[in-house]
């Protein structure tokens, strides 16, 4: 696998120009039917695109398959649209879904975070394993003991850029309009700032795991987007958990 740094595209749209695959593994930038751009789908790591282009739903399924985070900007330069891996899963991430699904997890904010780090742990693992070895790994530490053990450079990439999820965390949740009380703890249940953080952990073994980690600054700046789209994902679980235990929205 490459070791070279997923590129962020911009892209602002303009009259003539038009995005397609080719051969389903490269993007074209074309403007006035000329290839202005020409860049393999794995080497992109973020595509902002400004402004109204036109975009099929085979190019955005090649794009998330391959982890391309999408973000969709306003002609005033507003992020309307974000977009990171809708490919559908696969069986036994189905399966693990549906048998989790069978229990329920509102009865308190410790069964609900239970449940998510259950979901996070075996997307960070990427393959088949039981609830039961899961639980072992409810909580990232451990996890990346056992991910990152025979690969050095993965584990000092983890290790370096803990200090930037915390940043990029409170970004998040100052952007989503929480209040310190709720960064700190909520009467439902334990400190929603560490599990924010567990789930930001999990998101970032998972992308290790999936690309080459060499040095630790490149490889945030291209899987940031991705850690904080999982932080705001999480967010919104939380809120709709919170709305329906305590039958009033937030």
């Amino acid at each position: 696998m490459s070791s070279e740094p997923r590129k962020h595209l911009h892209i602002r749209a303009r009259e003539g120009l038009q995005l397609r695959l080719e051969d389903a593994q490269s993007l074209l930038v074309e403007r006035d039917g000329v290839v202005a751009l020409r860049l393999p789908v794995p080497r992109i790591g973020v595509l902002a695109i400004e402004g109204d282009l036109a975009l099929t739903t085979a190019l955005l399924r090649v794009l998330t398959s391959h982890g391309v985070y999408i973000q969709l900007i306003s002609p005033q330069g507003n992020l309307t649209t974000e977009i990171v891996q809708v490919a559908d899963p696969s069986p036994w991430e189905s399966e693990l879904d549906r048998l989790l699904e069978q229990i329920d997890w509102r009865p308190s904010y410790h069964h609900w975070r239970l449940r998510q780090n259950l979901w996070a742990a075996a997307r960070a693992l990427g393959k088949r394993v039981s609830v039961a070895e899961l639980l072992s790994f409810r909580h990232p530490t451990r996890l990346a003991r056992l991910m990152l053990a025979k690969r050095p450079r993965a584990e000092r990439v983890y290790v370096d850029i803990q200090s930037h999820i915390h940043h990029d965390l409170m970004s998040v949740m100052a952007e989503q309009h929480w209040p310190a009380v709720h960064r700190r703890r909520h009467p439902a249940g334990p400190h929603l700032k560490r599990d924010l953080l567990h789930a930001m952990q999990y998101e970032a073994l998972q992308q290790i795991r999936r690309s080459a980690a060499r040095d630790s600054a490149q490889w945030y700046a291209a899987h940031r987007e991705q850690l904080r789209a999982r932080a705001r994902a999480t967010l919104d679980s939380f809120a709709a958990w919170l709305s329906q235990r305590l039958d009033h929205p937030l």
